[in-house]
């Protein structure tokens, strides 16, 4: 099943304002599949599957790839070496790199919970099958003992419900501009985020 453009443009706003509290940059967001993006911007989309290392930054940047809705929000990590293990490697036993893994988790679920808070009518899980992909591939990576995946994933779920109840203004701001112009840049999608925000930060 194919999310419709509305719907496909608010998932996409969903990930997109998440993304921005989680401190990452924006480099692209693509609404829409009927999207008609310049060159450069299809370049960028192409090469959407970045960064290589172990920390947890990285390892969604890897598994980050373009949904078969045809939408997809390409954005830049921020530093990846943890500041509380000093590591650039991912550490199960690092209360920071946990909830660094929790908050990535959930930028992905936020997609899911936009169409789900704001398009109820619309939302299908069935839809959201690249994003469970990615979290299950992150988890699985991530953490050897299944009961830690289960309460870290229902954990990122709940927050990212939280982060779209609380920001829905600016979800539905960017959802709207991309269902008029189909993509728009990091730097355009990040000024209708910041100017429609309630916090800044998880």
């Amino acid at each position: 099943m194919s999310l419709s453009p509305e719907c496909s443009c608010c998932h996409e706003a969903g990930h997109a304002v998440a993304w921005v509290v989680n401190g990452d940059r924006l480099v692209l967001v693509i609404g829409r599949a009927d999207a008609n993006l310049t060159p450069e911007q299809e370049s960028v989309r192409k090469a959407a599957i970045v960064g290589a290392g172990g920390g947890a930054a990285d390892l969604v940047n890897q598994l980050f790839r373009a949904r078969r809705s045809g939408g997809a929000t390409i954005r830049q990590g921020g530093n990846s070496s943890c500041e509380h293990c000093k590591s650039s490697v991912f550490s199960d036993t690092c209360p920071a790199c946990m909830k660094t893994l929790t908050h990535h988790l959930a930028c992905i679920f936020a997609g899911g919970s936009a169409t789900a808070h704001l398009l109820p009518d619309e939302h299908d899980g069935s839809q959201l099958r690249d994003d469970f992909v990615q979290v299950h591939d992150l988890l699985q990576r991530a953490l050897t003992n299944a009961e830690q995946r289960e309460r870290l994933r229902s954990q990122a779920e709940q927050e990212a419900g939280e982060l779209i109840r609380r920001e829905s203004k600016a979800v539905q701001k960017l959802g709207s501009e991309l269902l008029v112009r189909g993509v728009l840049d990091g730097s355009e999608a990040e000024k209708i985020i910041r100017n429609n925000l309630q916090i800044s930060s998880f």
